[in-house]
């Protein structure tokens, strides 16, 4: 080991090399120990080997990289240690406070053979293994089922595009003033192809439902009829004869329970008209009181004549019609009246009292 870790020295990859970590070289034994006693000394310039002792146990030294199975060598007073360090399945750690070693939870760890067992496997029910089948994605250009599925009338369309071509060619034909020509003979016997493949097609579709509906007809008489129950012994027929009065019973109750509803009603629709005729006897009444005692308060008053309003003079601007800022009226303000040029200086020039 120690070799293969002098031959794997080499120079690290990258910007490492500049922060102090030039050398790169894999990880060797491992040296478990209780007492130093010069150890850690003898094994610190022999490179790849590293030492730790039993009461700081690492797992990243045990394990580097996560890759389980490290070479350990271990003195005997360290492996010696060992219990009463993590202690055992039964008796607890000596010198760690509650601590005790993890006890595995199933006794048989072979999962496999458990599933396969006959006990588990009884009472499991049985795989459902349905067939996985590849979907094959078709060419609705070429495949006339793919074409239907995205459009169910191009059957129907083709069907009619090819009667409209055979109709167009037969009336050619008739109009053609050769009509004994091979191009006409070949155009006649085409569109007479045509319609005979029509009817093949039609009879085909007919007797297609003639055999569907034999086979319901067959599958119907082969179905066991229900034959209506006789009473084998008189406690049967007591117990026919009760259902048959109670189903009875049953229907006249509806019958009764329907005929009674309908009553009802009749008697609410009455009751709802003559409570609207009498509210419209008292609304007619309070009317009229109402129109008496308007016609015993009315007063006849004199005709009041009222004045002309002054006309507003107003001056003509952009817009044509409505009064500008400055000539709209200030209806909350108290306009106050304007001073001349002469009140105003014999207001400046009288003293302060």
């Amino acid at each position: 080991d120690i070799l293969k870790v002098d031959k794997s020295q080499r120079s690290r990859a990258g910007i490492g090399k500049m922060r102090g970590r030039r050398r790169v070289q894999r990880t060797g034994p491992l040296v478990i120990y209780s007492k130093d006693g010069g150890l850690v000394k003898a094994f610190r310039n022999i490179p790849g080997i590293d030492t730790i002792d039993v009461q700081k146990l690492n797992l990243l030294k045990l394990a580097p990289g996560g890759h389980v199975g490290r070479f350990v060598i271990w003195t005997e007073s360290a492996f010696r240690q060992l219990d009463s360090v993590y202690g055992t399945h039964t008796s607890a750690s000596e010198k760690k406070k509650n601590y005790h070693l993890p006890s595995p939870k199933m006794v048989n760890c072979n999962l496999s053979r458990l599933m396969n067992s006959e006990e588990i496997q009884r009472v499991i029910r049985a795989p459902k293994r349905l067939p996985e089948r590849a979907l094959v994605k078709k060419n609705p250009l070429t495949n006339k089922r793919a074409m239907g599925t995205l459009n169910p009338y191009s059957s129907a369309s083709k069907r009619e595009a090819r009667k409209v071509e055979a109709g167009n060619l037969m009336r050619k034909s008739k109009t053609s003033k050769r009509r004994n020509t091979t191009k006409h003979r070949m155009i006649r016997e085409a569109a007479a192809t045509l319609l005979k493949e029509k009817k093949d097609r039609l009879l085909k579709i007919k007797e297609k439902k003639q055999i569907r509906f034999a086979k319901m007809v067959a599958a119907n008489e082969k179905m066991p009829k229900k034959e209506k129950k006789t009473p084998k012994d008189d406690n049967e027929k007591k117990v026919l004869e009760i259902r048959a009065s109670i189903r009875k019973l049953k229907k006249d109750k509806a019958a009764k329970y329907q005929v009674a509803k309908k009553e009802a009603r009749v008697v609410k629709r009455e009751a709802a008209a003559k409570a609207s005729e009498i509210a419209k006897v008292a609304i007619a009444a309070k009317a009229t009181e109402a129109a008496k005692v308007a016609a015993a308060k009315k007063v006849v008053k004199p005709n009041k004549v009222s004045a002309p309003r002054p006309l507003k003079t107003r001056k003509m601007g952009k817009r044509k019609g409505r009064l500008t800022r400055k000539e709209k009226p200030k209806w909350n303000k108290i306009v106050k009246p304007k001073k001349d040029a002469k009140t105003r200086r014999a207001a400046k020039k009288k003293p302060a009292t």
